[in-house]
């Protein structure tokens, strides 16, 4: 049911594949950042110890090295995909976005009920929003640092995405264009 101030809406449904694909974007600096501090870890150990047991200590950096930057990076994505897939299932993740000229209504729409009764829904003032990040086809608007609702452009129903950002934009929310920059995509089965 729209409400009369309703001034933009959409529709953004996602699959738990694509809710993945773009977390683990959204967490690859500190994904990096974390293998690195394993790697640098495990390589000052191995150095060290390298001084009384060299196989011990070029074992333990080269077992660092892998670890740090290779098995670390595909523990981290693998889990997270499988955390996905145990919370959505093989349903899609409907989210409906409103914005009126007071904030946005978000609410999730569980696809698989007949009647699309609201699973949950949240209101949040343009002063709650952290920011908005914006990618060719997906807008990030981030309610904190971490979390974020994901709006795909091409489900507007009301308006368009630029709207929208205007709105937020001159409601004082941060607006970040990254649109020059690849999507994250879809692990390929």
């Amino acid at each position: 049911m729209e409400s009369p101030d309703t001034l933009y809406e959409n529709s953004s449904s996602l699959d738990a594949d694509e809710i993945t694909a773009f977390q683990n974007y959204m967490l690859k600096k500190t994904s990096m950042a974390i293998a690195i501090a394993i790697a640098v870890f495990f390589a000052a150990v191995g150095i060290g110890l390298a001084f009384l047991n060299t196989y011990v200590g070029v074992s333990i950096l080269i077992a660092g090295i892998i670890g740090g930057l290779i098995i670390f990076p595909y523990i981290s994505k693998e889990s997270m995909k499988k955390q996905n897939a145990e919370l959505f299932g093989g349903k899609n993740y409907v989210v409906n976005f409103k914005f009126s000229s007071s904030g946005m209504e978000v609410v999730n729409i569980d696809q698989t009920d007949p009647m699309n009764v609201k699973e949950a829904g949240q209101s949040f003032a343009f002063n709650e929003i952290f920011k908005a990040v914006v990618y060719k086809t997906h807008i990030f608007i981030f309610i904190n640092r971490h979390q974020s609702f994901i709006l795909d452009q091409k489900g507007m129903t009301k308006g368009t995405a630029g709207e929208v950002l205007e709105v937020l934009k001159n409601n004082g929310v941060k607006v970040v264009d990254k649109s020059a920059l690849p999507e994250p995509q879809k692990d390929k089965k």
